[in-house]
């Protein structure tokens, strides 16, 4: 009998990390995942709405939750915060004018091709045309 391979996913490596007295607060790409005195926890870079590195280190979401995490180094742990979020946003315009949107002269073109092709009738032409117009 064969025995089942498990596919291994690759180990993301965290872009800062820093912990303080058993707490520890990693910064990916896309997140923010750390422990402090509720439990550990994982917030998206585009859920946080605020970062106070003060007397302590608090974590505002869009949401209105208030995380805060315990450190002994705020500054770092903010800048690596705003940095990751940064980048986290050019890769999102990024991807949005990566993905071209379509006219409704290409949609039209398709739909003529497809009446010229035979698989579809005149009168579908003539409805796809005025629905893709707003007629």
């Amino acid at each position: 009998m064969f025995k089942r391979q498990q596919q291994q996913q690759p180990v993301e490596t965290p872009l800062f990390e820093t912990s303080f007295l058993g707490f520890w607060c990693k910064v990916y790409a896309n997140r923010v995942e750390f422990k402090a005195t509720y439990g550990t926890k994982s917030v998206s870079l585009s859920q946080i709405a605020g970062i106070e590195a003060g007397m302590s280190f608090e974590l505002t979401t869009t949401g209105g939750e208030r995380y805060t995490i315990p450190t002994n180094k705020k500054k770092e742990l903010q800048q690596a915060i705003m940095q990751a979020q940064a980048n986290f946003l050019a890769s999102m315009q990024q991807q949005q004018h990566a993905t071209p949107a379509k006219s409704i002269a290409d949609e039209i073109a398709k739909l003529h091709a497809l009446w010229q092709q035979g698989i579809i009738t005149q009168a579908d032409f003539e409805q796809g045309k005025k629905t893709l117009l707003g007629q």
